[in-house]
């Protein structure tokens, strides 16, 4: 203020007091005009910080406030100086300082806000002082900031940085209480600073104040991230509430996992899966890792497809962790898992030991469960019995039935069970095959045919023979078909058993004609190798005999079989019109000097047996050309009965 001011107010006092004035002045103006007096030589000067402490004081020894001339012009003067109630309290607080008296002066406006904030400091020394850093303070807006300043005070953490923190901050209340739980934590002057990027302070609290329930060492390294996760905050404190459930687990890699964009962009399955975890009574502190990191790897929503289905099976806690660890590793089975714990709960075959078999491949775990439900049902559930069938999981159940198939034969052996297991692919087939033989009673019959028989074990005859497959199954469907399934054409087949393929087209061909008798039968087996052949000769048809046979495709065997006689036709056309190997004439008398000179034979050079070895050769070429379906010597004998003729 300049002493000009005074002047200026002592004038207008003058202009306006009372008569009884002009006499005596009051006491106080009379102390002030002496005031004036003193500094009258400097009146163009500003008063200096000393000399504006002993105006003030002046000013406030004025006792009655009654709208006076002279208390009129005192309020008047206070005001430029910060106000009469701002620098009463100063006063009253035995804070009336040059130092505070020049900071309401200066920012008057706000003198009122300023000097509470003057109060709440006292005693409390700032390094540095406030007076330096006063216009960094937004005073305007800080009334409502003085409560949480003072809270600052009394846990003893208030500094330049803190109070300026509070006072910058939209949310000073949650500002406050994280800069004391921070502090309270551990954490230096210097990463509060990061309390400032956050737009969520109450949430941010929050988070805070659980990861210090948990372990306070978990704030310092994520205090950044954390800070800087702006609307994230939300996610992430709904993730953290639940994690904390499992607090004695929680790490320091859990909590980092948990600030990446992914796991927090699917925080909603994430906290579904926990609460799941939660409300099955299953440990989530050891699948913590695995499951955070399923998010990662975009695995989440198996897993929690997953963890749904297996907690309405109300698993105990040991079963559910067998499930749960094979799932983490293979989640893209988790639909066969889910499967087979289902099969297994509903049936109650929940048991460490079906678990164990269960998990060791997850792609089929299905299958091996229904293969155990399979074989609890026929009393076949021994462990060497349940591990014998998970060697072959793909085709785990089919082998289950089968091995049922064989008990109801009584053909159940430590033998038949491995023979089982040889041709896994064929395990449906073969029960089909063992069902039907079982039903026509074929296992007691066979043995009365001829004592030769008696030594016979159908079932292993059949695994051995490789003739548990779909076209054995079609045959015997075919012989059952024309009634002339009986042992004795059975034990026929089984001796003929490299010829099946062939034998069964044969039939099939027959039967297309209602051929398919005993007799014509009986014929096929008088050289099997060339049974379609005879079929054919026998009124056989390679298609059904009916009105769109035509229409009607035709099997593997009579494709290859035309083929490869189509093939040999062409072939030995050209070969009697010597269109692949001209004729050669040979000198005798040079042979018989070639055969003196190198004592070798040379019979290979005789033309009739040049002719066979081209003849054999072409047959050989003829004998490729089907799809490779019949039997080899048969293709041979199918291209070479064409040469013959």
């Amino acid at each position: 203020m300049k002493i000009l001011k005074i002047k200026e107010y002592l004038e207008s006092y003058d202009a306006k007091k009372g008569y009884g004035r002009t006499v005596k002045d009051e006491p106080h103006i009379a102390e002030l005009r002496q005031f004036y007096h003193e500094q009258v030589k400097e009146i163009r000067e500003e008063l200096t910080p000393e000399k504006l402490l002993e105006l003030v004081k002046i000013c406030l020894r004025k006792k009655t406030w009654n709208g006076s001339e002279s208390s009129n012009t005192f309020e008047a003067l206070l005001k430029e100086l910060g106000g009469r109630n701002a620098l009463q309290r100063l006063k009253e607080n035995k804070q009336l300082s040059a130092t505070n008296v020049v900071l309401l002066e200066k920012y008057k406006e706000f003198a009122e806000n300023l000097s509470l904030l003057i109060e709440i400091l006292k005693g409390y020394p700032l390094n540095p002082p406030l007076s330096d850093f006063i216009h960094e303070i937004p005073l305007s807006f800080l009334h409502e900031r003085l409560k949480d300043i003072a809270s600052l005070k009394e846990a003893k953490v208030l500094t330049k940085q803190t109070l300026l923190l509070i006072a910058n901050s939209p949310a000073p209340c949650a500002m406050a209480k994280s800069i004391i739980l921070l502090k309270e934590s551990g954490i230096t002057d210097e990463e509060l600073n990061f309390l400032a990027f956050s737009p969520l302070l109450s949430s941010l609290h929050s988070v805070l104040s659980i990861l210090a329930s948990i372990n306070p060492k978990l704030i310092r390294g994520n205090l950044s991230a954390i800070c800087n996760l702006s609307q994230d905050t939300l996610d992430f404190l709904d993730i953290l509430k639940e994690l904390a459930h499992a607090k004695e687990a929680l790490t320091q890699s859990h909590i980092e996992i948990c600030l990446n964009s992914k796991i927090l962009k699917a925080k909603d399955r994430v906290v579904s899966i926990l609460l799941s975890f939660r409300e099955a009574g299953w440990n989530s502190e050891i699948n913590l890792l695995e499951l955070l990191e399923s998010v990662i790897k975009n695995e989440h929503l198996k897993i929690g497809l997953a963890v749904e289905a297996l907690k309405k099976c109300k698993l105990q806690p040991e079963h559910a962790q067998l499930i749960l660890s094979t799932l983490f590793q293979s989640p893209q089975f988790y639909s066969s898992l889910v499967e087979a714990v289902a099969i297994l709960s509903e049936n109650k075959l929940l048991s460490d030991e079906n678990l164990m078999i269960v998990i060791r491949e997850p792609q089929y775990a299905n299958r091996v469960a229904e293969g155990i439900k399979i074989l609890k049902a026929i009393s076949l559930d021994s462990i060497e019995n349940k591990n014998a069938m998970s060697r072959v999981p793909e085709h785990a159940a089919s082998v289950a039935l089968l091995f049922k198939q064989l008990i109801k034969a009584k053909q159940y052996s430590p033998i038949t069970r491995e023979l089982a297991l040889t041709q896994p692919h064929n395990a449906e087939i073969a029960a089909r095959i063992l069902r039907f033989l079982r039903l026509e009673n074929m296992y007691q019959a066979i043995h009365s045919v001829d004592d030769k028989s008696e030594g016979i074990n159908l079932c292993e005859e059949l695994f051995n023979k490789n003739l548990m497959t779909g076209e054995f199954s079609d045959l015997l469907a075919d012989l059952d078909h024309a009634d002339i399934l009986n042992p004795a054409n059975l034990i026929k087949l089984i001796k003929n058993f490299q010829f099946i393929r062939t034998l069964t087209c044969a039939c099939c061909y027959l039967d297309n004609n209602n051929q398919l008798n005993q007799d014509n039968f009986d014929l096929l087996f008088d050289d099997p190798k060339r049974a379609i052949a005879i079929a054919l000769t026998l009124e056989g048809h390679l298609r059904p005999v009916s009105k769109d046979k035509f229409n009607q495709p035709l099997d593997n065997g009579a494709e290859d079989f035309l083929a490869i006689r189509r093939a040999a036709r062409l072939l030995a056309l050209g070969n009697r019109g010597q269109a692949f190997f001209p004729p050669v004439t040979i000198n005798k008398t040079q042979l018989e000097k070639l055969r003196t000179l190198t004592k070798k034979d040379c019979s290979e050079f005789d033309p009739e047996i040049q002719n066979y070895q081209q003849q054999e050769l072409l047959i050989k070429i003829a004998q490729h050309c089907g799809n490779g379906y019949l039997e080899e010597e048969v293709t041979y004998h199918v291209a070479g009965d064409v040469f013959k003729k």
